[in-house]
């Protein structure tokens, strides 16, 4: 991809990257333990995790004169969500096999490999082939990670075969062992999963409860769902036809996680907007502005710059399909959208039943405008706080 070698030791084998057979082959091995079935059975280990990350957070918010957490607090949404995600992606890769201390040492690892993507992506001597063999600083990080990255999964899979424990990274392993796969690739697929979206998860979570806290008629009418559904709420998170699903859309339509797609070549020649694009030129596409003005977005008397989830009550698959990015397209679509999707929901019912969202820091007449982003993420990262509030 032209991203420099510090990228490729640490992603460049991994399936986002990949194309034609190996794609396929590696799409394979994933796909069965990445799959819509297996997201959904995972729904009630989602919820309890959710409920028990829901107890931790009053303890971040002002105490009392007693002592006694209060009944509202207020946190920096994407701080608040980032190791949630972390923890639900790990739960489905590793299985039974993830311990607390196990969970730990990914978080170590984690930190590591947040240093080295940062030299992969904003190095400047790290693009270079020759400083890359060099022993400096960032060589030792990089080495240190490809390691104990290795160290850890092949840890995580003889625990789980000695022990007769559930593992879907350890169900993967033979297609190394028998050579469908290379070691490499492997590898470097689980950590595209699981580090290299931390920051994609995490922002995605933190702008709902923004939306949804800039959007109190929105968030109201969505809590009014779900507590119409707390006889089931597992055969709910199932369903793709309520205000949950589409207030997910919407987040992810309004909000997404990148301000560009991954370079693809174009494949024919075409005419776009009155330009002429070339067989074989490179392409990327502005998720924000497609998932945001195209037409589709702007006919029914609402922009498409507005949070208004009910649009998809309106509107059918076939008519947005090619104005609504949301988990990537082609190859390049997010191998874990399945279990996204399931977090999402999740996520919002174990909210929503216990607190109200509502702003903080931001006036109202700044409430209808874009959301701020910080400047030191890689992903669209919002920078805003949210107050909870219990009901």
């Amino acid at each position: 991809m032209g991203l420099g070698p510090y990228f490729d030791r640490v992603l460049g084998s991994s399936v986002g990257v990949l194309n034609g057979d190996k794609w396929k082959t590696m799409r394979k091995v994933f796909d069965p333990h990445l799959s819509h079935q297996l997201a959904m059975d995972f729904r009630s280990t989602f919820s309890r995790e959710v409920a028990a990350w829901m107890n931790d957070r009053p303890s971040m918010g002002t105490k009392s004169a007693h002592g006694s957490p209060t009944t509202e607090f207020v946190v920096d949404a994407s701080t608040a969500c980032r190791i949630l995600p972390f923890k639900l992606v790990a739960s489905v890769l590793y299985g039974d096999v993830l311990s607390d201390s196990a969970f730990e040492e990914l978080l170590e690892l984690n930190k590591v490999h947040e240093k080295v993507m940062f030299n992969a992506f904003f190095g400047t001597r790290e693009r270079s082939r020759l400083f890359s063999v060099l022993p400096s600083q960032s060589k030792i990080l990089m080495d240190h990670f490809e390691r104990e990255w290795r160290i850890f999964n092949l840890k995580m899979i003889r625990a789980a075969q000695d022990r007769g424990l559930s593992c879907p990274v350890a169900k993967m392993h033979p297609s190394v062992l028998d050579g469908t796969i290379k070691e490499r690739d492997f590898l470097h697929t689980i950590d595209e999963i699981l580090f290299a979206n931390i920051d994609v998860t995490s922002s995605v979570l933190a702008f709902l409860l923004i939306n949804l806290a800039r959007n109190v008629p929105a968030q109201a009418d969505l809590r009014a769902e779900i507590f119409d559904h707390t006889a089931d709420p597992e055969a709910y998170i199932q369903k793709t036809d309520t205000l949950l699903e589409y207030t997910c859309m919407e987040s992810i339509r309004l909000c997404p996680a990148a301000w560009f797609s991954l370079p693809e070549y174009a494949t024919s020649d075409m005419t776009v907007g009155g330009y002429r694009i070339p067989a074989g030129t490179p392409c990327i596409i502005d998720w924000w502005r497609l998932n945001t003005q195209s037409p589709v977005w702007n006919s029914s008397g609402i922009s498409g710059t507005t949070f208004w989830p009910r649009r998809f009550q309106q509107l059918g698959p076939q008519e947005y399909r090619w104005s609504f990015l949301r988990f990537g397209l082609g190859s390049r679509k997010c191998i874990g959208k399945n279990v996204s999707s399931v977090i999402m929901k999740a996520f919002l019912v174990a909210v929503l039943k216990e607190w109200e969202l509502l702003t903080a820091g931001v006036a109202k007449s700044e409430e209808k405008e874009m959301v701020d982003t910080r400047s030191d993420r890689f992903t669209v990262t919002p920078d805003q706080g949210v107050r909870f509030v219990a009901i």
